[in-house]
């Protein structure tokens, strides 16, 4: 939702003589603008849930868990390394390519599909010479993270009684075990989860070296429970990664109702700039006010120029209304207020109704 603006433009007016209906120009620059205590609305925050994967190393305490989440879309975004091998039983030593290593590189989003790995595997090919009785043999293909630890292997069958190349197309499977890093400080941890039948498992791991190896048959409904040497001990959520531990979250609030603004107590200047976006869907707009005096200066327009046409005053509680009142294109209406009829009032600035949809918005 675009940030509200409001400006109100405070203008100056000396007359010497009190008239029920007159104009005064409006001045081409305002002498001065009055502060607006509202709080803008706003939507709430996107939040896109748990970044997972692309984790070169844990930074502190909390985001190391959160691969724990979905292992598998972790391990894929972890990928740096591609290799592969051929196990040919009768391979001749002239065979130009048995097996290859190639760092990988993700696109700029970080974000890594299986067409980039076979862009990689593209100019990377087996080429190997084998026996005349070699009938076929296997090769493996093996993803790895930037610490040559393994995320997927593929395998693979060739059919060495066909000529030419040919194109294999191969699954890779995530590895029984994979290596996650973990902060420095961290001395164990505790995962305890249930399988699809309901039944509860508990696995426990010491880090080597800043990383642990996890079970990728692990589920994600649980908790992980984690030891760190300075004695802090927290628990995470499997289904999100994120830490269980209590946190005291406050917050004051105000806000204003949609399509007005509420003046200051006292005010008899009701001067409003705003944007079409801003009004209601029969193109008005309401300014709340409570006057100190009976003489009021009332003005209205969007940010494009266009002022509006009319304006009509109710007091509350009562209801009491002043019909619509036709107001000039740069200048103020001067309105007069009953005797004794002080109090709260709403003014309702009118603009031309074809200029907006339905929902509210204008068209420009």
């Amino acid at each position: 939702m675009k940030k509200i603006s409001y400006y109100i433009i405070a203008l100056f007016v000396f007359i010497s003589v009190a008239l029920a209906q007159t104009t005064l120009p409006v001045p081409a620059t305002p002498p001065s603008v009055l502060p607006i205590p509202a709080v803008p609305v706003m939507d709430p925050p996107f939040n896109p849930g748990p970044v997972i994967g692309n984790l070169p190393r844990a930074q502190d305490h909390h985001s190391w868990v959160i691969p724990l989440a979905d292992l598998l879309s972790y391990a894929k975004q972890a990928v740096r390394k591609v290799s592969g091998y051929v196990n040919s039983k009768t391979v001749l030593p002239s065979s130009r390519q048995q097996s290859f290593e190639v760092d990988f590189m993700p696109r700029p989003d970080g974000v890594v599909m299986a067409e980039d790995i076979n862009k990689a595997l593209a100019s990377h090919k087996f080429d190997v010479l084998v026996a005349q009785s070699e009938e076929g043999f296997s090769g493996n293909i093996n993803l790895s993270d930037s610490a040559y630890e393994t995320l997927f292997n593929g395998w693979f069958w060739v059919d060495a009684t066909m000529s030419g190349d040919q194109k294999i197309k191969v699954s890779y499977y995530l590895t029984e075990e994979i290596s996650l890093p973990v902060p420095s400080d961290m001395t164990s941890v505790k995962i305890s989860t249930k399988n699809e039948y309901g039944v509860g498992e508990t696995f426990y791991a010491s880090p080597t070296r800043g990383r642990i190896r996890i079970p990728t048959s692990l589920g994600n409904q649980g908790n992980a429970q984690a030891w760190f040497t300075d004695g802090t001990v927290i628990n995470f959520n499997l289904s999100n990664g994120l830490a269980e531990s209590e946190k005291r979250v406050t917050a004051q609030v105000s806000g204003e109702f949609a399509n007005s603004f509420t003046f200051p107590k006292g005010s008899t200047t009701i001067v409003l700039g705003l944007e079409e976006w801003m009004l209601n869907n029969q193109g008005e707009y309401v300014a709340t006010f409570e006057p100190s005096s009976s003489q009021l200066i009332l003005y209205a327009e969007v940010l494009q120029g266009k002022a509006a046409r009319s304006v009509r005053l109710r007091q509350l509680p009562n209801g009491w209304t002043i019909n619509p009142t036709a107001i000039t294109p740069g200048k103020a209406l001067n309105l007069q207020l009953p005797p004794g009829a002080l109090g709260v009032w709403e003014a309702t600035f009118t603009f031309e109704r074809e200029r907006y949809h339905d929902d509210g918005h204008g068209r420009g």
